[in-house]
């Protein structure tokens, strides 16, 4: 992952210095552990690929004997380049979203049964990434920036999910009100797929 994303091999320092990360230090021994399946029932692999969606990091759940993965952008979708932190935050949440992975499976069979409806199915798969996103801050707070501050180095706390709405509801209803491209337009047309493979697994039987 470092060989691939060279700048995350090391931190800004408040002086503007770069701070060096070896194997020991804090982000390369969490992600290692984590890489390894702590939490999960298989290690999850680095997938140095560009994303194709306009999104900065994403994961790829575990499937059977399947490893997951995650990718992490080194630009921003508007082509600026990220800094060390933000894609260091970005590996940190992906880590923890991808532990959700089994939930959300559970909730594409409920969706792909009927037991969920469309909107139903995308507010409950936000609410997963939500919770990856309070543990994320969690995570900020309780390692990340201690550790960073006895070290000089600088941090940037809005880049790690920490001006979320304490309640999913409030989350949420901002979400829908921004209406912007992430839930709807995101989680939508995966609703759709699903449902238009229901529709045409039976058909393609009959024949």
């Amino acid at each position: 992952m470092l060989e691939d994303r060279p700048a995350m091999q090391a931190l800004t320092c408040v002086d503007g210095s770069d701070y060096v990360l070896t194997e020991d230090m804090l982000p390369i021994r969490w992600a290692a552990k984590h890489f390894n399946g702590h939490g999960l029932l298989n290690h999850i692999r680095w997938n140095p690929q560009f994303i194709r969606v306009p999104t900065t990091a994403q994961h790829l759940a575990p499937r059977h004997k399947t490893a997951g993965y995650i990718q992490v952008m080194p630009h921003d979708t508007d082509g600026s380049a990220r800094t060390s932190e933000q894609m260091w935050a970005g590996v940190i949440f992906e880590l923890h979203n991808i532990q959700y992975s089994y939930r959300q499976a559970e909730l594409w069979h409920m969706a792909n049964t009927g037991e969920l409806s469309r909107s139903q199915w995308i507010r409950r798969a936000v609410e997963c990434e939500y919770n990856a996103a309070l543990e994320t801050a969690a995570f900020y707070y309780q390692h990340w920036k201690p550790w960073a501050e006895i070290r000089g180095i600088k941090t940037t706390p809005r880049e790690w999910f920490t001006k979320l709405p304490a309640d999913f509801d409030t989350y949420y209803k901002y979400l829908l009100l921004a209406d912007g491209d992430y839930p709807l337009k995101f989680y939508g047309p995966y609703y759709d797929l699903m449902q238009l493979n229901q529709a045409v697994q039976p058909n393609a039987r009959k024949k």
